[in-house]
């Protein structure tokens, strides 16, 4: 599987929530293939995700992850107002180590995890800049690559594109939405 070069969406409330979502995805000839992270209430939620045949005339599938849980294999289709499947389908494997590399370079050049030691350069930035410090955020050498013009701050890899964007946020279990 060939997949293209991946794009980047990042939403951050700096008065507010601090970190909403973070997305990172990749196009294949038919498919896109994908990870997550963001608020759902107070706490974060995360998933790989797949829009299956989303570049062809086929019916499309939203298909997701249990969490950070690949090998669990594909368990909700959200484009469907009830997403748990009864059956979990397989991830080719190479397609799950494809999914990990691209979620842990994503994670390795934007992210930093309150619970991971080694962030504190990161944390006392966020405090002296007032910025709310939550489970997940976005490494504060980054934090200028966001468009600060309006809310919420954003970044937008110049290559995405707005309908994958559009239509994972109209599905997702996160509580952000584009505005």
């Amino acid at each position: 599987m060939k997949l293209n070069e991946p794009q980047t969406y990042l939403a951050f409330s700096p008065k507010g929530r601090g970190l909403l979502c973070a997305m990172v995805y990749a196009t294949s000839e038919r498919d896109v293939f994908g990870w997550w992270t963001g608020a759902r209430g107070e706490h974060f939620h995360t998933a790989f995700f797949m829009l299956e045949d989303f570049f062809t005339a086929q019916p499309q599938r939203f298909l997701a992850t249990k969490g950070g849980d690949l090998y669990g294999g594909w368990v909700y289709d959200y484009a469907h107002a009830h997403p748990k499947l009864q059956e979990a389908i397989s991830i080719d494997d190479e397609v799950c180590r494809a999914l990990e590399a691209m979620q842990s370079n994503f994670a390795e050049e934007w992210l930093f995890y309150l619970e991971t030691p080694g962030h504190e350069e990161d944390i006392q930035y966020y405090r002296d800049q007032g910025l709310p410090v939550r489970g997940v955020n976005i490494k504060h050498k980054r934090l200028n690559r966001l468009d600060s013009a309006g809310h919420p701050w954003e970044h937008i890899s110049p290559n995405a594109d707005m309908n994958i964007l559009d239509y994972v946020q109209e599905y997702w279990p996160l509580d952000y939405r584009l505005p």
